[in-house]
């Protein structure tokens, strides 16, 4: 029998959208096979685990980071600070390794992974690029342990893109970098699993030698389970529409007050009441953006819930909201869940690389807006109109099914 090692940040309970991801996949291989995880230190509140977990303490800034935080004081914002200072200039140093920032926590997941693969008989390690450490860490135990482990590079995160935050020059070396290290890794990987938005960044990067190894497949989170969208909904001509969004919204990045805009200033029938529902939180920077904003559309901020009020939350909405992101290889990894809903679809995309847009046009249930040219009338017209129900999803996308990955892993 296999036994799976998975190297990442976090699984469920988690917010961490690679946990999610990965757990579906892990689910499918532990129904037949032992799998493990080396993760941060994370409470499992599944009873029993179906995962043996072992942990390795975050990265050394975001534990210090986490802890100042929390204090107060004039002295502490100074230590702080200056902490941050020398954290900054660290990263520099260490930008040649980037996506990894802490050859410590390298060293961490080498460690608790040399130790069951020598007291468990791991087969097969499957390292997720988030946090990037976790790929020098497969690196170095496939140079350790040869051919009697099968190593599979599992990049969820789109890590050729460089770093989010940092100064220009920052960005820019952090995507040289990037490329070398994503490179140097996938030389000791038995297998790369390549998410198919993300393809053609992989093939122009890496030369066709060196992607023999290449497996495509996509994001794992459509479930036939979840497919609800033959119940009733609520009857937009006499009553409450509720849109309905998963996640966290950024007033830099993930920011949806243009759509918000469009349904404030659309001429709704006068009986009908508008909701935004955000299952997630909104930064400070929207929040303030939004206020004395919005008269017909009432925001209701829900927190963090946990999967399971997530999916009724979903079940029990009218429309549901996706947000696109403007690099042109980043797909929001909710958009899965949603169609597996077969629910209505609204989503906003600022370019018109957005990757979502081919998924959406084979959905077919879904509603397409850009802030500078969507006439307000056609958003009226379609939640009036709205259909409910889609083909089967998952023969639609069989790629995007767990089950998919599970079995490239499997066979590996």
């Amino acid at each position: 029998m296999n036994k799976y090692l998975f190297l990442l940040d976090e699984i469920p309970p988690t917010q961490s959208a690679n946990g999610i991801c990965a757990e579906k996949v892990m689910g499918c291989l532990a129904e037949s096979e032992e799998v493990y995880v080396v993760s941060w230190d994370e409470p499992s509140k599944l009873t029993p685990d179906p995962f043996k977990r072992v942990s390795v303490p975050r990265k050394p800034w975001d534990r210090f980071a986490s802890a100042q935080k929390a204090k107060s004081g004039l002295f502490n914002r100074l230590f702080f600070l200056m902490a941050r200072i020398i954290y900054r200039l660290k990263r520099m140093l260490l930008l040649p390794l980037w996506p990894a920032e802490s050859v410590s926590t390298v060293y961490r997941f080498y460690i608790a992974a040399k130790r069951l693969i020598c007291s468990e008989g791991i087969t097969h390690i499957v390292a997720i690029s988030y946090p990037g450490e976790t790929l020098l860490a497969m690196r170095m135990l496939k140079r350790r342990f040869g051919n009697k482990v099968k190593t599979i590079m599992y990049p969820l995160d789109v890590t050729l893109e460089g770093m989010n935050h940092g100064s220009a020059a920052e960005k820019k070396l952090s995507r040289i970098f990037g490329c070398r290290v994503m490179r140097a890794c996938a030389r000791y990987a038995d297998c790369v699993l390549v998410l198919e938005n993300a393809e053609r960044l992989y093939k122009r990067i890496f030369p066709e030698t060196e992607q023999k190894n290449f497996k495509k497949c996509g994001i794992p989170l459509l479930e036939a389970i979840n497919q609800t969208a033959r119940l009733p909904q609520t009857d937009v001509h006499t009553g409450e529409v509720h849109f309905v969004y998963g996640g966290n919204l950024l007033y830099s990045m993930r920011n949806p007050t243009a759509f918000l805009d469009l349904l404030e200033t659309s001429n709704w029938p006068a009986h009908m009441t508008l909701y935004f529902d955000l299952y997630g939180k909104a930064d400070a920077a929207l929040r303030a953006s939004w206020q004395g904003r919005y008269e017909k559309l009432h925001i209701v901020e829900h927190g963090w819930v946990s999967e399971m009020e997530l999916n009724q939350a979903l079940m029990d909405a009218d429309v549901l909201v996706n947000i696109g992101n403007r690099e042109p290889q980043l797909i929001p990894s909710k958009l899965f869940k949603y169609m597996s809903t077969g629910k209505p679809i609204a989503h906003m995309y600022i370019t018109r690389k957005d990757p979502c847009i081919p998924y959406l046009h084979r959905y077919g249930n879904s509603f397409l807006s850009n802030p500078n040219e969507t006439e307000e009338s056609m958003i009226v017209e379609w939640v009036l109109n709205r259909k409910t129900g889609a083909p089967d999803i998952t023969s639609m996308f069989p790629a995007c099914v767990p089950q998919y990955t599970a079995t490239i892993i499997r066979n590996t």
